[in-house]
């Protein structure tokens, strides 16, 4: 099964090609630099590599965002092409959640992660448990403490932990590293992508402050 998978909702352009979990090319860990390049031609150097020919490509994976707004529908348009063209399902999975779902397999607690929007709005994702995620646009401090009342610990990450030390006061929180979406974890983790996948119609729409 060879699974083409992108992400680019944080700027960082990056691609991953697997066949049955088995990375064929990362352009993470490639010798190119890729950081400023266009996500179709990290795509076409991705599949050179891998010396595959798209049509083997067997399905899509791609992060919706939320992240920069360009960047994002950059990433989910190439893949909603590709999908489209070679007649492949395409599955896609927000990067809060991803980025979530890696904190909770670390600690096994809720977490909540954060991402900017503008007007001190902020898309705030709540991964309770596995399989269990919500995601609301709106101000931290109104939406964060109804989430987090009923736990004695949470995880946080994201791009308001200092702020989010400030509103949370009487649970115990584990602050964790920022680390944008990270196509290798994505990679392990086909199976939940898929079954938590919401595509309609096999058309992938970005995350964005009307659309979430």
């Amino acid at each position: 099964m060879i699974t083409l998978l992108i992400s680019s909702s944080f700027s960082q352009f990056k691609v991953l090609i697997s066949n049955n979990h088995d990375i064929l090319f990362n352009s993470e860990k490639a010798n190119t630099e890729f950081t400023n390049k266009e996500i179709a031609s990290i795509v076409a150097e991705g599949l050179k590599t891998a010396n595959i020919d798209s049509n083997k490509i067997d399905q899509i994976i791609v992060d919706r965002g939320p992240g920069g707004t360009s960047a994002t529908r950059s990433g989910v348009a190439i893949a909603n092409s590709m999908a489209f063209g070679l007649k492949k399902p395409i599955y896609s999975i927000s990067s809060i959640e991803i980025m979530c779902l890696k904190i909770w397999k670390k600690n096994l607690v809720p977490v909540i992660g954060t991402a900017k929007s503008i007007n001190d709005f902020a898309f705030i994702g709540f991964f309770e448990s596995e399989h269990k995620f919500t995601i609301t646009y709106g101000k931290l401090a109104e939406v964060v403490p109804q989430l987090t009342a009923n736990y004695p610990a949470i995880a946080i990450v994201g791009q308001h932990n200092e702020l989010l030390k400030e509103i949370v006061k009487s649970t115990t929180i584990l602050e964790e590293p920022l680390e944008y979406c990270d196509v290798e974890f994505m990679n392990n983790n086909i199976d939940y992508i898929i079954q938590q996948d919401a595509t309609v119609n096999n058309i992938v729409l970005p995350i964005t402050e009307n659309n979430i």
